[in-house]
């Protein structure tokens, strides 16, 4: 039984995420955030200096390619075109290099800036030439078009009554907020946007970013290498968010390039990588039939769909021994809150093996 299972959970790629995360390159002084630029170039920022990492490389490295005008505060980037921007401590938000990133010209280190007199502006993100901005200081959003020299000099509010806005990542017409404990979202096209909740309950949500239809959060903690990357779908609302990856050391910034998500770790001075397409769907199929359960990974209750009469299950742990049965039917409710932390095997009517995680 134990090795049937533990062959089981291998083959649908539930067992040991962590195994599928790699260390890309090493950034020194606490790096906060990424962004992919010509699917072939990362750009991460730290408090001091902006790097350089060609992913086409022999050996990718970090090179320095600019420094910013203070070391003070910690620097979020976002990409138009072939222009960065970036917070500065000194509360503005300025350009990387007026020649553009691929124009092959090494940027100074002066720079032109945009916007002035912003209270702890942070997160950045773009849509076409408008860009929102998240100001810690007054907890609240603004925009700007940036080819509109009154706009910059006069950003609008589009919402405020944040907590400690931060990350910022933009999906059709959504913009979505890292917040103190929760991720909201607001609509941008709306006349008068007003936010959102769409997870809540977290402990500092940090990085934001879109594959398909699956949200990424990176989720830091007050443990060192108990960060993790969390994912939804606010589509299917009724399906809880999953942990992807876990064992991250201070995640900041994520961004992806096709499968690939990059993943900040500011503790460990490093970027990771780990290939998303490895993931199982959360609405776990059965092996034989339609069966579904959610959420998974569990931390309370699963729910099981599909089944047409009352039928009996059986929960196996990965070593192989029961750790709890009864009885289910369609859209029937198991308790899972009393079991271990770990990975298990549904078994329903004899016939049936479904692989879940305990949270």
């Amino acid at each position: 039984m134990k090795h049937f299972l533990l062959s089981l959970l291998l083959s649908l790629g539930i067992v040991s995420l962590n195994a599928q995360i790699n260390d890309l390159v090493s950034v020194p002084n606490s790096p906060v955030d990424v962004s992919v630029f010509n699917e072939n170039v990362l750009y991460v920022s730290n408090k001091e200096a902006l790097y350089r990492v060609d992913l086409t490389a022999e050996n990718v490295t970090a090179e320095k390619y600019q420094s910013f005008n203070l070391d003070r505060g910690r620097k979020q980037i976002a990409i138009s075109g072939d222009q960065l921007y970036v917070t500065e401590g000194n509360n503005t938000i300025g350009f990387a290099t007026e020649n553009g990133l691929d124009s092959g010209v090494t940027p100074l280190p002066a720079r032109y800036v945009f916007f002035i007199a912003f209270q702890q502006p942070f997160g950045l993100a773009f849509d076409v030439d408008t860009l929102y901005i998240g100001e810690q200081g007054n907890n609240r959003i603004l925009k700007s078009n940036i080819k509109s020299s009154e706009s910059r000099d006069n950003p609008d509010v589009v919402a405020t009554g944040l907590s400690d806005p931060s990350f910022l990542r933009i999906n059709g017409d959504s913009l979505y907020i890292s917040e103190r404990n929760k991720v909201s979202n607001l609509n941008i096209r709306a006349a008068v946007p007003t936010t959102t909740d769409v997870l809540t309950g977290l402990t500092s949500p940090r990085g934001l970013a879109f594959s398909g239809d699956y949200l990424y959060v990176a989720v830091d903690t007050t443990t060192a290498t108990s960060g993790k990357i969390i994912r939804y779908n606010p589509s299917t609302p009724s399906v809880a968010a999953e942990d992807v990856v876990t064992g991250l050391n201070k995640p900041e910034g994520i961004a992806f390039n096709g499968n690939s998500l990059y993943i900040v770790e500011r503790g460990a001075n490093k970027i990771s990588s780990f290939d998303v397409s490895t993931l199982s769907s959360p609405n776990t199929p059965s092996i034989k039939t339609g069966i579904t359960i959610f959420p998974n990974p569990a931390s309370e209750k699963l729910i099981v769909n599909g089944l047409t009469q009352e039928t009996d299950y059986e929960i196996y742990s990965l070593l192989g021994g029961q750790v709890s049965d009864g009885s289910i039917d369609n859209h029937g409710r198991i308790e899972v809150k009393d079991l271990a932390s770990g990975e298990y095997i549904l078994k329903i009517d004899d016939t049936e093996d479904i692989p879940f995680v305990k949270d």
